[in-house]
C-alpha cells in the first residue's frame, strides 16, 4: 500500500531507523527467473544449504570479531535473523542468548534481541511450530515494549502483533493493538504516533475486533488519514473473505488514490481465490476511480498497481499497457526523491515483463534525478534506493558508485547486502563471494555475505531435493 505524499514526507524522520529493522533483501525479479550459474554447475539444494550453512558461518566469526557492542549486536541480529529464515533456529536461539535479557540497561541491546526472537518466531511458524512461536513472540514483545514511545519502536511493536496473528494468537495480537493504542493516546494530537492509527485499525479487524476497529476509526482525524484507516480496513476485510464488505468500505473511502489501492488489493484477493470475474469487476472500479487523479506521482503508482492486479488474473497485454502509462507519467513527477523512488518502481515492473532495455532506459533517467539530490539525508535516501536497482537491472558496477555517495554507514549495509542479492541471482554467486570478502570492513562483509545467503534460500525453495 502506498500513503499520500505527505504522510510519506513525515515518515521519513524515522526511515533510517526503520532501515535497520529490514533482515530480508527485496528483488523485484520473478522467482523463476533465476538463471543458472556462470561459474559453477548447478547445484543440488542440499549443496546450497550446505553453502549457506557455510556463509553464514563465516558471517558469525566477523560478527563475533567486531570490537563494538552496539555494532555487534546489530550483526548478531541480522545474522541470528537469516539463520532463523534457513531454518537453523538453534543456531540462531545461540545467538539470541548472547544478547541481553530485560534486566540490562543497554535499551539498544534489549531491542536487538526483540528483533532476533522476531525472526525467530516467523521462522516457528512457517514450520508449523505455532506453540513455541507465540512463547518467543512474547518475550519480543516484552523487550518491544521498552521503546514504545518512538515512531520505530512502536512500528516494531505494531511488527510484533502481526506475527502473533501470522502465529495465530489472535488475543495476543489484539492485546497488542491496544496497547499500542494506549501509547498513542498519551502523546500530542500532532505526534508522529498517530500516523500508526490507520494500519492499527487494520489489525483490529485482522485480530477480529471489527467493533474496536470502528471506534479507533471515529477517533481518526483528517482526510487522508480516514482514507487510509478504510483502505487498511477494506484490506483486511479482503483477508479474512469477507469480500463484500471490504468492497463497500473501499467505496466508502473519499480519496481516489486510497480507493485505488483498497479496490486493486481485493481485486487481487478475488484473483488468488479463483474468482475471476469479480476480481475483473473490482479492477474496472480502480479504472473508472482513476479518472479523479490529478497528481502525476499518484497517477504512476495507480497504474502500477493496475498492472500487478492484471498479472494476477492472467492479462499480459492488460499489464504491459498499464507499465507504459505508469512510464509516460513519471516523467512529469517533480524531481527528488521521490521521483527517483517512482522511476525505480516502473524500472522493476519492466524488469518484471522482461524488457530490461526498457528498465535500463529508465534507470538512466532515475541516475540524473538522483545526481541533483545532494542535502545529506535526501542524497543518501535516493542512493539507497537507486543502487539496488541498478543492480537488479545487471549494473552491478553503477550500483557500487552510486552506493559508494552514501554518507551514512547504516544505510550502507542493507545496500551492499542488496547488492550481493542481486549479483547472486543473475547466478555470478562466486562473484559475489569474492566481492563480500573484499569488502573495505566487517560491517560490509557481513551484509554482502547475508545478500548472498537471501539469494541462494530463494534458490533452494526452487531447487528439487
Amino acid at each position: 500500500m502506498r500513503p499520500l505524499r505527505d504522510l510519506q514526507q513525515l515518515r521519513r524522520t524515522a526511515a533510517l531507523l526503520l532501515l535497520l529493522l529490514v533482515t530480508t533483501a527485496v528483488s523485484a525479479l520473478s522467482a523463476d527467473a533465476y538463471p543458472q550459474s556462470q561459474t559453477r554447475k548447478p547445484l543440488t539444494k542440499a549443496e546450497i544449504l550446505a553453502f549457506v550453512a557455510d556463509l553464514l558461518r563465516e558471517a558469525k566469526q566477523a560478527a563475533d570479531s567486531l570490537p563494538d557492542i552496539a555494532a555487534k549486536g546489530m550483526t548478531w541480529r541480522d545474522v541470528a535473523s537469516a539463520y532463523a529464515k534457513a531454518g537453523d533456529i538453534p543456531s540462531a536461539q545461540q545467538i539470541a542468548a548472547s544478547l541481553p535479557r530485560l534486566d540490562d540497561k543497554r535499551k539498544d541491546l534489549l531491542l536487538d534481541r526483540a528483533d532476533v526472537l522476531l525472526a525467530i518466531a516467523d521462522a516457528q511458524t512457517a514450520f508449523r511450530d505455532r506453540d513455541n512461536a507465540k512463547k518467543t513472540l512474547q518475550e519480543a514483545r516484552q523487550l518491544a515494549a521498552n521503546d514504545m514511545f518512538s515512531f520505530t519502536g512502536l512500528t516494531r511493536f505494531l511488527t510484533i502483533a502481526k506475527a502473533q496473528l501470522r502465529a495465530g494468537d489472535t488475543a495476543g495480537a489484539k492485546s497488542a493493538v491496544l496497547a499500542a493504542n494506549g501509547t498513542i493516546q498519551q502523546e500530542a494530537p500532532q505526534s508522529v504516533l498517530r500516523m500508526l492509527l490507520p494500519e492499527m485499525v487494520g489489525l483490529r479487524i485482522a485480530a477480529e475486533d471489527p467493533e474496536g476497529a470502528t471506534q479507533m476509526l471515529s477517533g481518526i482525524t483528517g482526510a487522508g488519514s480516514i482514507a487510509s484507516a478504510l483502505q487498511y480496513m477494506a484490506q483486511a476485510l479482503a483477508d479474512r473473505g469477507d469480500v463484500a464488505e471490504a468492497l463497500n468500505t473501499a467505496r466508502k473511502t473519499a480519496t481516489p488514490s486510497f480507493k485505488i489501492d483498497a479496490l486493486l488489493y481485493i481485486a487481487t484477493v478475488q484473483a488468488k481465490a479463483g474468482n475471476r470475474a469479480g476480481a475483473l469487476q473490482s479492477q474496472q472500479a480502480a479504472r473508472e476511480s482513476m479518472k479523479g487523479l490529478k497528481d502525476s506521482f499518484d497517477i504512476t503508482y495507480a497504474y502500477l498497481h493496475l498492472a500487478e492486479a492484471q498479472a494476477e488474473t492472467g492479462n499480459t497485454a492488460g499489464e504491459k499497457q498499464s507499465v507504459q502509462l505508469a512510464r509516460t507519467s513519471v516523467e512529469s513527477v517533480d524531481a527528488g526523491t521521490f521521483k527517483v523512488k517512482a522511476l525505480v518502481n516502473v524500472a522493476d515492473a519492466l524488469l518484471k515483463l522482461d524488457d530490461k532495455p526498457g528498465a535500463v532506459q529508465v534507470l538512466q533517467s532515475a541516475k540524473r534525478v538522483a545526481g541533483t539530490v545532494t542535502a545529506g539525508y535526501d542524497q543518501d535516501d535516493a542512493c539507497a534506493i537507486l543502487a539496488p536497482a541498478l543492480a537488479r537491472a545487471g549494473d552491478l558496477e553503477g550500483a557500487r558508485q552510486t552506493a559508494a555517495r552514501l554518507t551514512n554507514r547504516y544505510r550502507g549495509r542493507a545496500v551492499y547486502r542488496d547488492i550481493a542479492h542481486a549479483q547472486t541471482r543473475t547466478g555470478d554467486v562466486d562473484g559475489a563471494h569474492k566481492r563480500a570478502s573484499a569488502a573495505p570492513n566487517k560491517e560490509t562483509k557481513i551484509q554482502a555475505l547475508l545478500g548472498i545467503v537471501d539469494a541462494l534460500l530463494e534458490k533452494a525453495q526452487m531447487t528439487k531435493p
